[in-house]
């Protein structure tokens, strides 16, 4: 095994760092697009992945006596490209086409049936954990750093601030992960209430490759274009970001009319 110190990685991004959510569209119209929309955060011992990197490292050094753990999570994607694949103008391109459609491996992962990728900033969201959290008792964000097995960072230093929650294994690094925790008293998921006018610079709604997925997706599309009209309409100081959201559909596996 060969030893790493995790913290030369693994990195808070500025504030203004775009960052994107791929959400379902059953979550995305139950949860997040309402007047009071919601984002999840989950406790990070029931994430998925609770196998990946230290994590299961991390819950078994850090349970209480009762057994529970405190840190809740909630993952964005940075939406962008590994930079030594490409020569540099070509790396600006590949960031600039997965902006565009989206990645499709997450589409596929996140919206099999179809969905919406929404895009904030590192800051905006940052913002709403902490006027939620008054009880809050830590947060961390940052980049999550994908090493192989044979990277084997010390036990000692598995802990929040050696940046455990923010490893994860190579499989996964199509993610490109921006995770942000924090640590709240006796609570398995916290429901994180925003208004999407506040914090969503664009609504890009996933692509189809079949009729029947793009009438889904124009269904999404026009229910969305439908609400920003209604509550933005062209009053662009209507939320805090200050201009009116960007709804479109993905044109990944072919061209989808936006008509309304």
């Amino acid at each position: 095994m060969m030893n790493i110190n995790i913290s030369d990685y693994v990195r808070e991004l500025p504030d203004d760092t775009p960052i994107y959510k791929y959400i379902s569209k059953d979550v995305f119209f139950d949860h997040f697009f309402k007047k009071k929309g919601t984002i999840q955060f989950q406790k990070v011992s029931n994430w998925k992945d609770g196998q990946e990197g230290l994590l299961r490292y991390f819950i078994d050094k850090c349970k209480g006596e009762d057994g529970n753990i405190n840190y809740l999570g909630c993952c964005f994607s940075l939406e962008q490209d590994m930079s030594c694949a490409f020569e540099s103008s070509l790396f600006v391109s590949a960031n600039n086409e997965l902006a565009d459609f989206g990645s499709d491996a997450m589409w596929q992962i996140y919206c099999p049936n179809g969905g919406v990728r929404i895009k904030a900033t590192i800051g905006r969201v940052r913002s709403a954990i902490i006027k939620y959290c008054d009880q809050i008792e830590l947060i961390k964000h940052g980049k999550v750093l994908y090493l192989p097995n044979k990277v084997d960072p010390p036990f000692a230093k598995i802990n929040i601030d050696k940046n455990a929650l923010f490893i994860k294994r190579v499989s996964f690094r199509h993610e490109v992960e921006y995770r942000f925790v924090f640590c709240i008293k006796e609570k398995d998921k916290a429901f994180l209430p925003f208004n999407p006018f506040d914090m969503v610079d664009e609504f890009l709604v996933s692509p189809a490759d079949t009729p029947d997925a793009a009438m889904s997706a124009k269904y999404i599309y026009r229910k969305i274009y439908a609400e920003v009209e209604r509550k933005v309409g062209y009053d662009y100081s209507v939320g805090k970001i200050g201009h009116k959201p960007v709804v479109r559909i993905s044109q990944l596996y072919g061209e989808i009319s936006q008509e309304v």
